[in-house]
């Protein structure tokens, strides 16, 4: 009988603060975003079958002048397909996507050279395919696969972070470490990439794998990776924390995270297709998970109504206690007040104490004016109609970018060559927080 396992992935994306357009993609067990959609997204699933291909790239995906297309999503998608329909073991499968992946990048590094971009594109790939209870990693570049084992996180294929862990054991010391920095930079710069793959490894019910972008270990440490990771059960909760706290930190690059979690792994009743394979994209219901998540929720919703009414009481008690305490030192001060309040004349209807209470028409009028005056050079994220004259200006704010900024005043995000034209701006990614832009009217 074939291996049948049920999996969960949640993937985030999130823009970089100092970039235009998003170079991550998603690949997830047959979805993908595209790549008008990829700025900030999330996209999660929960399947059972026999196969599961799982990746995240950045940099290999390209449209260059001539027409010709590269993408690493058309080309997982083409080997996803005949994966599914091929009886060969997972070793063999782990060789053709090996394969694919050096052959994309290879292609995307030839067409880099005729750019006029003096450093060529720096590709990176990760990926997870899981097939007949066994599974294995690929990696190529700056992207990172981690297992997470019980209390154990580690990465499945050896990366650029080995050199830091030497240097921390004191195996090397900080002269080789920067030599072998130097190297592996090098490597990267001129193209030499290989792609890597891990062992084969049996599928372990409760295990975690992490998939990401290199920004995301650059802003967080792994020590706090694998807390977030440890604490989090479910994985839409911890691949959004995880890049939360990265953009929190002021990552720049753009940041993915991909949590998958084995929920469980089990013969099947029942043989699958011909080929013995699920395919792709294809989902099962599973309703015993779901009915521990909705038990789960009402034990939580549960404990957060006892818990209020808890500190409602307590919050009674001191008051009243308070209240109590006040009145036992200050007996008279009700007395005091009352006598007060009756010795106080009241005003007359020509009293000019009674003409200040009563705001004029005119007052109200001037209150109502000013409340809704609308600042243009502050644009509204749903209109691209605002009135835009020689003297609009827009102060930069985190997380803007031009296209955004167009998208804001002029309805269109095509339009952001305009500011760049109007503020001498040659690099479209370079701009920074505080920054003062004039805003041209459309028609220049």
């Amino acid at each position: 009988m074939e291996k049948t396992t049920i999996v969960s992935c949640s993937t985030v994306t999130h823009i970089g603060s100092d970039r235009v357009v998003n170079g991550n993609r998603i690949y997830s067990n047959g979805k993908f975003l595209q790549s008008h959609l990829i700025d900030n997204s999330q996209i999660s699933m929960e399947a059972s079958g026999n196969l599961f291909i799982f990746a995240i790239s950045d940099g290999m995906d390209t449209d260059m002048e001539a027409g010709s297309r590269i993408s690493i999503i058309d080309e997982l998608r083409k080997f996803h397909k005949k994966a599914a329909n091929s009886a060969k073991d997972i070793q063999v499968k782990l060789d053709e996507l090996v394969e694919s992946v050096q052959q994309s990048n290879n292609l995307i590094y030839s067409m880099s050279l005729g750019e006029e971009a003096d450093i060529p594109r720096n590709t990176a790939f990760t990926g997870l395919i899981i097939f007949g209870g066994n599974l294995a990693a690929v990696n190529l570049g700056n992207c990172r696969v981690y297992k997470l084992e019980a209390d154990i996180i580690k990465p499945m294929i050896n990366d650029n972070r080995k050199t830091e862990r030497l240097l921390k054991m004191g195996i090397i010391n900080n002269e080789q470490a920067e030599i072998l920095s130097g190297q592996q930079k090098n490597s990267g710069l001129n193209g030499n990439l290989q792609v890597k793959k891990s062992d084969v490894f049996p599928v372990k019910e409760g295990n975690g794998y992490l998939l990401c972008s290199n920004s995301l270990i650059d802003a967080l440490s792994e020590d706090t990776v694998f807390e977030i990771l440890s604490e989090t059960n479910e994985p839409d909760a911890a691949a959004d924390r995880l890049v939360r706290e990265a953009m929190e930190n002021g990552c720049e690059d753009n940041v993915t995270a991909m949590v998958i979690r084995i929920e469980r792994a089990e013969e099947a009743a029942v043989s699958v297709n011909t080929a013995g394979n699920a395919s792709p994209g294809r989902t099962h219901s599973v309703p015993a998970r779901y009915s521990r998540i909705v038990k789960k929720k009402r034990m939580d919703i549960a404990r957060l109504v006892s818990t209020f009414i808890l500190v409602a009481v307590i919050a009674a008690i001191i008051f009243g206690a308070f209240t109590f305490w006040i009145n036992f030192r200050n007996p008279n001060k009700d007395k005091e007040a009352l006598s007060q309040n009756t010795t106080q004349p009241s005003a007359e209807p020509g009293d000019s104490t009674a003409d200040d209470t009563i705001p004029t028409d005119s007052t109200v009028a001037e209150e109502t004016e000013s409340s809704t005056s609308v600042d243009v050079t502050t644009p509204d994220d749903n209109k691209g109609d605002i009135v835009i004259d020689k003297n609009t200006t827009y102060t930069v704010k985190s997380g803007d970018n031009l296209m955004k900024i167009s998208k804001q005043f002029y309805g269109e995000e095509g339009k952001y060559t305009l500011i760049m034209k109007a503020n001498n701006i040659t690099n479209p990614d370079k701009i920074q927080i505080g920054q003062v832009l004039k805003i041209p009217p459309a028609g220049q």
